[in-house]
């Protein structure tokens, strides 16, 4: 019972590291929103998405939710995707959270074009040439073996060009950013150097899964969510550290709650036809997630929150598989030397730490303290798998509850049932290099929103 409060206590003082968040709060109110167009035809079962524009272009809040006159006509989703269900007309409205701001689009649907009699697929078509088919070509060769150069087009899609033959296709970009970790091929061992071996020690197997290669960046929150919430962005509280930047859309993403960072993984998986993996009900009916706002204070139906079994979308890391993917295969046996393997084969100490890492030592590009800041990711030498930034620039959430870790070998450790903290990882940019070991933990309850927390995602 000793040794148990002792690591509370441990853990205590460790949360003094998120303490401190509810001062990032200057926010800039929304004063008005407009879409791209206001009048919009479609035939039956075409669609089309609306881009509402919010402003100012720095409002702290810029989310928005949208609504149909005539859902039976014409359908929009929570990504302001309009669906022609049936003839006759709609309107359609996006309205701010902040000020409920709204603006219109008035929908015309007509009958959906008439049936292809007679496809045309000559000269090797992909798919039908007549106007309005796009029936495929089920005898259809392929010109060429693809060879694809891929660009961003938005934060979220990448268009990709054959070098060939001059196709174009897309894929998710976030998709494009993970990184195949392979399986722990036997146990690995965890210590917590923060908390000494009496109740800091877990031995863990892993299967293999899939990471991001980058933190989550602030234009894939905005394209997602709608709005930016950190504190080093063009207009945020933290604006001053910036030194004139003014394009911070490949930042981290910060200030954001564990509750938050579990929306964003299945709201994006929403996006992206994936199948979510959080599953979180209030009164015993899951919520909706493609409208839900997260919680700003302790909220038990969160806090009991599920992962869906079979689930495939975006997740948080646990603990175990973040340690795993931070150390890289790492030989340091001392785990209070213990970073990572770079992806040069060189390991990572404290003595060439800042080639590796954003934190307190490097942070400032003036020297001075008070700069400290946030920096784009990737910037950094990567470790052996291909990730960037596991250590600094921001702490990233993990799924795990903070507790001690069980007795004996476990076998893809989730974490503890249930608890007060949920767990951080890597540290960040205003910290110390002992607080980016691979193994220290850092314990914050779920709704902190720190200008030093973010996260990344996982796949299985």
């Amino acid at each position: 019972m000793k040794t148990k409060n002792v690591y509370i206590v441990v853990f205590a003082v460790l949360a003094l590291f998120f303490a401190g968040c509810d001062v990032f709060s200057n926010n800039v109110a929304v004063t008005g929103v407009s879409l791209d167009t206001t009048s919009l035809s479609l035939n039956v079962g075409g669609s089309r998405i609306l881009s509402p524009n919010v402003e100012p272009a720095n409002a702290t809040n810029r989310f928005v939710t949208w609504s149909s006159s005539n859902p039976a006509i014409a359908s929009v989703s929570a990504a302001g995707v309009v669906t022609a269900l049936a003839e006759g007309t709609a309107t359609i409205t996006v309205t701010t959270r902040d000020g409920g701001r709204t603006a219109n689009a008035n929908v015309t649907v007509s009958a959906a074009a008439a049936a292809c009699t007679e496809h045309d697929f000559s000269n090797n078509a992909a798919v039908c040439r007549r106007e309005g088919c796009n029936e495929p070509n089920p005898n259809y060769v392929p010109h060429c073996t693809h060879t694809w150069t891929w660009v961003k087009t938005t934060a979220l899609i990448e268009t990709g060009t054959c070098t060939s033959c001059g196709e174009t296709t897309t894929r998710s970009a976030i998709e494009a950013q993970m990184v195949q970790i392979p399986a722990s091929n036997g146990n690995i061992t965890m210590i917590c150097p923060c908390c000494g071996v009496a109740g800091g020690t877990l031995t863990v197997s892993l299967s293999a899964f899939r990471m991001s290669r980058y933190q989550v960046t602030q234009a894939q929150w905005q394209a997602v969510m709608g709005n930016n919430p950190s504190w080093f962005r063009v207009g945020g509280a933290g604006q001053a550290a910036l030194g004139g930047i003014t394009d911070t859309s490949r930042f981290p993403v910060e200030s954001i709650s564990w509750y938050e960072a579990i929306l964003f993984s299945n709201r994006l998986s929403l996006l992206e036809g994936l199948t979510p993996a959080y599953s979180v009900k209030v009164g015993g009916i899951e919520v909706d997630w493609a409208t839900v706002i997260a919680p700003t204070s302790n909220n038990a139906d969160w806090n009991n929150a599920t992962i869906v079994a079979g689930s495939n979308g975006y997740r948080l890391p646990t603990e175990a598989q973040w340690e795993f993917a931070a150390r890289a295969g790492s030989t340091e046996t001392n785990v209070m030397n213990r970073y990572s393997r770079n992806i040069n084969g060189v390991e990572v100490t404290a003595a060439n730490l800042a080639e590796h890492a954003w934190f307190s030592a490097n942070s400032s590009l003036t020297g001075v303290a008070a700069d400290r800041r946030t920096h784009p990711v990737g910037q950094k030498i990567p470790n052996a798998f291909g990730l960037f930034d596991m250590h600094g620039n921001v702490w990233e959430w993990c799924w795990d509850w903070a507790d001690i870790y069980p007795a004996g070998p476990q076998v893809d450790y989730m974490g503890a049932s249930s608890g007060t903290d949920r767990v951080g990882r890597g540290g960040g940019w205003g910290h110390s290099a002992g607080d980016l070991l691979s193994g220290f933990r850092g314990p914050g309850w779920p709704g902190d929103r720190c200008g030093s927390l973010g996260f990344r995602l996982v796949r299985p």
